[in-house]
């Protein structure tokens, strides 16, 4: 869609298709599709909907994220026994699906992989665990692209998830329930000074915020109440860096996981 909500076009038919990320240069989409007789696949498409490529073929493979010069790819894997029941590993492989590549090896799950705009560091969230193994909280982790130098961003008092550069790689937003709801904030790349951006609806939260191309928005999911049926309602929306002037682009409320064309 137009970055104000109108034009609105389909461009994949595998229905299930999610978590769609725009190629630097913008001549294709990766994202999670349904593909048997595994539990999901890495796929790319172009932006006409034509060159559909399947790129993994192993267990369950989701949230592709583009290195910034379009030769690699970050995602997340549950392929291998990390010592977990949890699942998920964060891998590498080239942009062909070549060279699939673990480069996180913990007792945690690993997820949300997002490469920083100079390609030196990949921002992760970890799904820390107690001593029988049941979920505590996600935390923000960076990362050397070969998996050294894992450090923490974030405190185990509230979990954090969806990290996002800043096109600069100055700052990184995420979503964080620190506040009570889940909500959006955005920090230095460092960890320090976290700043909360969104006031979501009671019952609601919001989540999965992206950068836009010049920096100056943000793209982010926002459900504005709490489940019916069993799903929450939720839609795209955008505001300023800043957090000012929220706009809905949807309303169907089953729209999430923006990404912006480069």
């Amino acid at each position: 869609m137009n970055n104000d909500g109108t034009g609105q076009r389909q461009v994949t038919s595998l229905s299930g298709s999610v978590e769609p990320a725009w190629s630097p240069d913008g001549s294709r989409i990766a994202f999670f599709g349904p593909s048997l007789p595994n539990l999901g696949d890495i796929f790319t498409i172009q932006p006409d909907g034509t060159g559909l490529t399947q790129l993994t073929h192993t267990g369950m493979d989701y949230e592709p994220g583009w290195a910034p010069d379009g030769s690699r790819m970050v995602f997340t894997s549950s392929r291998d026994d990390n010592n977990s029941s949890l699942g998920g590993e964060i891998y590498v492989m080239n942009a062909d699906g070549t060279g699939q590549t673990r480069i996180s090896n913990d007792n945690f799950e690993d997820l949300d992989g997002d490469w920083s705009p100079d390609g030196s560091k990949i921002a992760y969230a970890r799904w820390d665990t107690d001593a029988s193994d049941e979920r505590i909280n996600m935390q923000i982790f960076v990362m050397n692209p070969d998996g050294s130098g894992q450090t923490p961003l974030t405190e185990l008092s509230s979990s954090n998830s969806g990290p996002d550069w800043s096109p600069d790689g100055s700052r990184i937003a995420f979503s964080s329930d620190r506040s009570g709801a889940r909500e959006i904030w955005v920090m230095n790349a460092n960890g320090s000074n976290p700043v909360r951006l969104t006031t979501s609806p009671t019952g609601g939260f919001s989540s999965q915020p992206a950068w836009s191309p010049d920096g100056s928005r943000i793209a982010f999911s926002q459900a504005s109440g709490p489940p019916v049926q069993g799903f929450f309602p939720v839609d795209v929306w955008v505001m300023n860096a800043d957090g000012s002037n929220p706009v809905r682009l949807t309303s169907d409320e089953r729209s999430g996981t923006p990404a912006w064309e480069p």
